[in-house]
């Protein structure tokens, strides 16, 4: 049985697919803009999509996302500051509306 992570452009696997076919996907075949790759049936797909990326080749060496507002860019978690800034100002604007209004 064949086993496929669907990979974004930038290495980070989005998906898995356990096809009922084993001739259903081939290796490098493009679907979209992801990019099918093969990988053991005993490897968990929990490990494959946290711990791995794809860079010519599997790699296994994946750091923890550091928080919600990182996004895997150029194979390394980068800073998404208009998603942490869209958070802050959600809160801020929580907190003035459920402070006192007189004011």
């Amino acid at each position: 049985m064949n086993k496929f992570a669907f990979v974004a452009p930038n290495g980070e696997v989005l998906s898995i697919v356990h096809p009922a076919d084993d001739n259903m996907f081939s290796e490098g075949e493009t679907v979209g803009t992801e990019t099918a790759h093969s990988f053991e049936y005993e490897v968990s797909d929990t490990t494959v999509i946290n711990e791995w990326y794809w860079r010519d080749g599997w790699l296994k060496d994946k750091p923890e996302r550091p928080s919600p507002y990182y996004n895997w860019v150029d194979y390394a978690w980068a800073l998404d500051t208009a998603a942490l800034e869209a958070e802050m100002r959600s809160l801020r604007d929580y907190k003035l509306a459920k402070s006192d209004w007189t004011q």
